[in-house]
């Protein structure tokens, strides 16, 4: 028997730079990290049942260990190359009845993956066993999946969800990351093998906001590889993708966007080891209503403004960055996104980086996060331990939506209910030194448990809105910014099918709006806020996730806007049909408080694996005091695509 299965990704030279595997209970991953964009072509054979990948205008740059799939169902990996300048990579398996799912993933920024192509090997036949040999490997260690398909994940335009243990999400099957998708971020293992360091010695796996699939214990172990010397001094990839999206209000009757945003990215790995990243960013609505309209906003910095902006352009450097290693740390320097967190659409840890509010928080994180200019060092602590240390000289915050855009801002949660006259300039802070930010995230593995411990010494992103009487009939809106030491932490961990996480934090400083002139109508409070979520894997395609978040004020008075402690309630479920060729995605947030609900719907279809589709509706319901019921009047539907290339 003979199954062949054409199947074009990419087209353009690139090279195998890595190969993993990892295994639970349910399927085997196998994961190829692919230095470029690659076009393939797949198909299988038996007797004995083999797995082969024709990759077109590709080469191998490592050796590939026998160790990396000791105790799966792959009993040998081979490659040779085929036609002059493909390679065949051949995958040869132990006797049994196998479902094979495949797939090529695009470029994830947050969990600092490049392109890669992805098979699944799942055992259909309970009763069939892997014929070959089963040792012990000193190089992998044993981990309990901590949590589900997160964030990251279920925002990331991809044919499936990476990973599927924690070892896979945490950068799937365990070698260095950030945060897509994605995945960036509250570090969680790190293993250092027995080869020396320059055979890839040291293995750091910190958690990003993608969670995988719960399973039972993971076994992960990545190969034992030795680069081999570029062929050229500097090896330079160029990719990108191109997004449009058109939303329509149904209230208003008029489109809300027509929107185009290419992002073009460069890969450069130089000979020492040295890697660069470049990602530009020029976004073009028809439509212009959704802002900002300031050439510069006020709440960038000079250093990461935009080039150019209006209401219907922008021209952006998105991200810049160099990695490199210094002993056993890993460097990041550079304008990039770090995630702190795992919660799905509430942030309780994920302040590290400000955020766009143009469209309120209906746009994935991955996008609406502003990345800052950045010094990140992570550093392995013995065998499953890492400590994050930042420093952010970046001194720009969130971008709010002007007021009279659809999405500004009109709750008394946010905006003080008083009359004011006279809106004044922004004190905001601009030297970089004395009013950066510092922070640190130590993170490790304890009996079954991902456990992180999180510090940041900031600015908190949205403005304090003080009104002060500057004259007997003028009252001023005078924003500011003020500091806040952040503590929190995480944890998760999986109980079969089901996984437990969670995230906390304590704020020295908030500040909240009053509903009279008394104190500025600004009150202040230390502030404590936790989340706890549980996730079901209902099957290999499908997650039903849920949420409580709880936010209490210490210092809480009659006179503010909110209530001393508030929940809310979030539920997420996520279906993937026809070889997740398809995709549906539901997540609904309600406020106890308040009683008002945000929900999001969306259906996706790959039509290749550079080319998604999509369709969805936003709405929003309750309350209009409410920070969900004060949108109730701009629901909208969108249709629109993705396109890698």
């Amino acid at each position: 028997m003979c199954l062949s299965l054409p199947y074009t990704a990419f087209a353009e030279s690139s090279s195998v730079a890595g190969v993993r595997v990892g295994t639970t209970t349910e399927r085997t991953r196998l994961v190829l990290d692919m230095s470029a964009k690659v076009s393939y072509h797949f198909f299988r054979l038996d007797n004995p049942e083999r797995i082969v990948l024709d990759l077109s205008d590709a080469s191998v740059d490592i050796l590939i260990s026998p160790d990396s799939y000791t105790g799966t169902p792959i009993l040998d990996l081979s490659y040779a190359p085929r036609a002059g300048e493909d390679l065949r990579v051949v995958v040869n398996l132990a006797e049994g009845d196998y479902q094979i799912r495949h797939f090529a993933l695009t470029p994830n920024a947050d969990a600092q993956r490049g392109h890669r192509l992805v098979v699944d090997i799942v055992l259909r036949s309970e009763g069939a066993v892997p014929k070959g040999p089963v040792e012990a490997d000193s190089t992998a260690i044993g981990v309990t999946a901590s949590a589900t398909l997160a964030q990251n994940a279920i925002q990331e335009p991809q044919p499936a969800n990476e990973a599927i243990a924690p070892s896979l999400s945490q950068a799937e099957v365990g070698s260095s990351t950030t945060s897509a998708e994605s995945a960036s971020a509250p570090p969680v293992v790190a293993v250092t093998e027995s080869a020396p360091q320059s055979t890839a010695a040291v293995v750091s796996a910190p958690v990003v906001s993608t969670r995988p699939p719960p399973a039972a214990t993971v076994s992960a172990s990545r190969a034992t590889l030795q680069r081999r010397k570029p062929k050229t001094g500097t090896l330079v990839d160029f990719s990108g993708t191109w997004q449009h999206e058109w939303a329509w209000g149904t209230e208003s009757s008029e489109s809300q966007k027509f929107e185009s945003i290419i992002q073009p990215r460069w890969d450069v790995r130089f000979a020492n080891g040295v890697d660069l990243t470049a990602i530009l960013r020029v976004r073009a609505d028809a439509v212009g209503d959704l802002g900002p309209t300031d050439r510069r906003p006020p709440n960038y910095s000079d250093i990461s403004a935009p080039w150019f902006n209006s209401g219907e352009a922008e021209v952006s450097l998105r991200e810049l960055f160099v990695d490199f290693q210094l002993g056993v740390s890993d460097w990041r320097l550079g304008k990039q996104q770090v995630v702190w967190g795992q919660a799905d659409g509430i942030k309780v840890l994920d302040v590290v980086n400000p955020q766009s509010f143009r469209e309120f928080i209906l746009d994935d994180f991955d996008d609406s996060r502003i990345p800052l200019w950045t010094a990140n060092v992570t550093v392995p602590i013995g065998e499953a331990a890492s400590l994050q240390l930042l420093w952010i000289p970046d001194t720009t915050y969130h971008e709010l939506a002007e007021l009279d855009t659809p999405y500004g801002f009109s709750s008394p949660r946010i905006i003080p209910q008083v009359p004011i006259t006279t809106l004044g300039e922004v004190d905001k802070p601009e030297n970089p030194f004395s009013d950066s930010d510092a922070g640190f995230a130590l993170s490790g593995f304890v009996d079954g448990w991902d456990l992180s411990l999180n510090y940041l010494y900031r600015y908190l992103d949205a403005p304090v809105l003080p009104v002060r009487v500057r004259g007997p009939l003028n009252l001023t809106l005078e924003p500011e910014y003020r500091r806040s030491h952040l503590l929190g932490g995480t944890f998760s961990n999986a109980f079969g099918d089901v996984s437990l996480r969670g995230e906390f934090a304590y704020n020295s400083e908030s500040f909240q709006p009053t509903n009279t002139l008394a104190n500025e109508a600004v009150a202040e409070s230390e502030e404590f806020s936790a989340l706890i979520g549980i996730d079901w894997a209902l099957s290999m395609d499908a997650l039903l996730s849920a949420q409580i978040y709880n936010s209490f004020l210490f210092d809480h008075v009659d006179i503010m806007a909110r209530d001393e402690s508030e929940q809310t309630l979030t539920l997420l479920y996520q279906q993937d049909f026809v070889n997740a060729t398809w995709r549906f995605r539901g997540i609904g947030i309600h406020s106890l408080n308040d009683g008002d609900t945000q929900l999001q719907l969306k259906l996706s279809y790959w039509m290749t694996s550079d080319l998604q589709l999509w369709m969805g509706a936003d709405t929003f319901s309750g309350n209009r005091q409410g920070l969900f019921g004060q949108f109730r009047e701009r629901d909208r539907v969108l249709v629109g695509f993705e396109y890698g290339f």
